[in-house]
């Protein structure tokens, strides 16, 4: 248990640095493009905080979600696919991060549509019909996020439980330990295995 759970955190922080990855060759695309196009995509993804410090919370809360959203299928391929093929392993985080933001904005495209669609009606009949579109994509949105929340605290409480009985362990052998420390302490250095001379 304790292996997957920093083998998982290994994950994430190799997806930190991917996604810092991404956003750098975003800006490096956008420098080249030039133009007002070019500085109105930076614009957008600094008003979206990913390239600001506060970008960092929402670089690490965007990963948890794409961890969150995989199975425990394919959380165990890509940990496989860490220790196989690091390079593979980043381009296909890369590529989940990707289709992530993608789906994303195109649900707030959708959803952006169908709010001016609804104002713009001048029909009662209209306005009820679309009005239930936005509830039921909101219900959805509502109910994709509460399943993210799920297998977050779920993945908590997993960690949770592995660092209890870490915990639990160490309280139940802890004059074992303090003794081989004091012993460690007080050894003469000249008998240690990795003593060196200066």
């Amino acid at each position: 248990m304790k292996k997957r759970i920093l083998t998982l955190m290994g994950i994430a922080l190799v997806a930190a640095l991917t996604t810092l990855q991404i956003s750098a060759q975003d800006n490096d695309q956008g420098k080249q493009e030039g133009g007002k196009q070019s500085r109105k995509e930076m614009k957008k993804h600094q008003n979206k905080g990913w390239m600001n410090q506060d970008g960092q919370q929402d670089r690490m809360k965007h990963i948890g979600q794409v961890l969150s959203s995989l199975t425990d299928e394919e959380k165990a391929k890509l940990e496989q696919l860490k220790k196989d093929d690091p390079e593979a392993f980043k381009a296909e985080f890369q590529k989940l991060m990707k289709e992530k933001r993608e789906k994303m904005q195109q649900e707030e495209s959708k959803m952006r549509d169908l709010v001016k669609k609804y104002r713009e009606s001048a029909s009662d009949e209209e306005k009820q019909k679309i009005l239930a579109e936005i509830k039921t994509a909101t219900e959805q949105e509502f109910k994709a996020k509460m399943e993210e929340q799920k297998k977050s605290i779920e993945q908590i409480e997993k960690r949770l439980e592995s660092c209890k009985k870490m915990y639990d362990e160490r309280m139940k052998n802890a004059s074992m330990m303090i003794d081989e420390r004091v012993k460690e302490l007080t050894k003469d250095p000249a008998l240690k295995w990795d003593n060196k001379r200066h």
